[in-house]
């Protein structure tokens, strides 16, 4: 009896459908990391927030259109670039025109300044300024009060101005008692003597959280 050969021949036929199926994964994954915006595509940039704390964070949103002004093709490669803080990611792709990264302070204030580029093509920089970590302290009046009186508490938030807005402060009266307040400025009225420790969280625009505290000294009468 002649020896065969068809051991080898029969193990590429019985795998030659699942060798073509893995190349064409891999030709559609390489098709994909091609996908640039073509040449003459406008890009331009948008920031949820135009200051932002070294802690804090604000997304940046790359709009990519065609020399027609039409979108361009889901899922073309944009790259961010910025010279103060980081991009992440670094690389993202469209959906309707539009990729997304986030911009994260760095530890110095100062000015970022942001671009986007897919192909040849390169946005006009876009600037967010950066400003030193966001501080919040907290006045009472009076700090020592009977209960059942009314205590008015202020927040001041430094930067005064120049920093990235606070949308809502949350309060913590040490009684456990909470409140959530679109103002720095609320008051409390304690029912049970101590001393209480009176913290304030101020949520910020871009995402941070600075906290201050007070202490009060209630009394039974």
């Amino acid at each position: 009896m002649l020896p065969t050969a068809i051991g080898p021949r029969s193990w590429h036929c019985r795998y030659l459908p699942l060798i073509a199926a893995l190349a064409l994964v891999g030709l559609a994954t390489a098709c994909q990391k091609s996908v640039v915006a073509p040449g003459q595509s406008k890009i331009t940039l948008a920031s949820a927030n135009s200051v932002i704390s070294v802690d804090g964070s604000t997304t940046i949103t790359a709009t990519v259109l065609d020399s027609s002004g039409n979108a361009v093709q889901d899922a073309t490669l944009v790259n961010f670039e910025t010279t103060l803080g980081t991009m992440q990611p670094a690389q993202s792709r469209t959906k309707q025109a539009h990729a997304t990264s986030l911009l994260t302070g760095a530890r110095q204030p100062g000015t970022a300044s942001v671009i986007a580029l897919s192909g040849n093509n390169t946005s006009d920089p876009l600037s967010v300024t950066i400003v030193g970590p966001l501080g919040v302290s907290i006045t009472a009046q009076p700090t020592t009060a009977a209960v059942n009186v009314s205590v008015s508490f202020t927040v001041t938030v430094t930067p005064a101005t120049g920093g990235p807005g606070i949308d809502h402060f949350t309060w913590d009266f040490g009684d456990s008692k909470t409140a959530t307040t679109s103002t720095g400025s609320t008051n409390h009225v304690y029912a049970t003597a101590g001393t209480m420790v009176v913290k304030v969280t101020a949520t910020a625009l871009d995402g941070s959280l600075p906290v201050g505290q007070i202490e009060v000294i209630i009394t039974s009468s």
